[in-house]
């Protein structure tokens, strides 16, 4: 019977020729493989959050968690294989090598955006605010499509909370940008510049 440490062991083997083999296939991705293995990433990631609760919940009832430990475990192994493959990919395009160049901005972000947004269909930046509906008059009315892409929008937003997080620190070029550009709109408040705006919503 193969114990525990065994299969582990069996499995960090694995792990390890798999790496391997990735560095080499991980150039090779289509764009549509790399997009599949974000999401996937995103899904592994939060079973394993799910699952690490759920071994620090037992751990307080003092129930068996050998096993969802295990399972914590290699999930957070496999996330590491795909994050890796995912820059490896990116590193290959121009787009890539610019959005891992951005402080905050990692390897799975990277391939994520170089994979749903193609700059070829969205030479302008408003082409591309208008596809993640992050545009001001962006609407979704009732009993219509959705007119921009919802998965998209949200990783717009955890983009700028990684921005806003990072705003006091000087390699964050565009955290710095957004500190900037927030002290002149908090200025220009208090010299009354936007009094004529504040008429019009009340």
């Amino acid at each position: 019977m193969t114990t525990e440490l065994e299969t582990s062991e069996l499995s960090l083997e694995l792990l390890g020729r798999l790496n391997k083999d990735t560095k080499a296939s991980a150039k090779l991705l289509k764009f549509q493989e790399a997009r599949f293995l974000c999401d996937e990433y995103y899904t592994m990631q939060d079973n394993r959050i799910r699952t690490t609760n759920q071994v620090r919940s037992r751990l307080e009832t003092t129930e068996p968690n050998s096993i969802i430990s295990f399972l914590a475990n290699q999930t957070a192994k496999l996330e590491l294989l795909i994050k890796n493959s995912l820059g490896i990919f990116a590193a290959q395009y121009r787009t890539g090598q610019w959005l891992q160049s951005q402080y905050g901005i990692g390897p799975v972000f990277s391939a994520y955006f170089l994979t749903n947004v193609d700059i070829r269909k969205a030479p302008y930046a408003a082409h591309f605010w208008k596809f993640a509906g992050i545009t001001p008059n962006s609407r979704w009315n009732k009993g219509e499509t959705r007119p921009w892409n919802a998965n998209l929008k949200s990783k717009c937003y955890l983009m700028a909370e990684t921005m806003y997080k990072f705003q006091s620190n000087n390699n964050c070029f565009y955290g710095k940008y957004f500190r900037k550009r927030k002290d002149e709109l908090i200025l220009q408040n208090f010299q009354g510049k936007f009094a004529d705006q504040n008429r019009t919503f009340n």
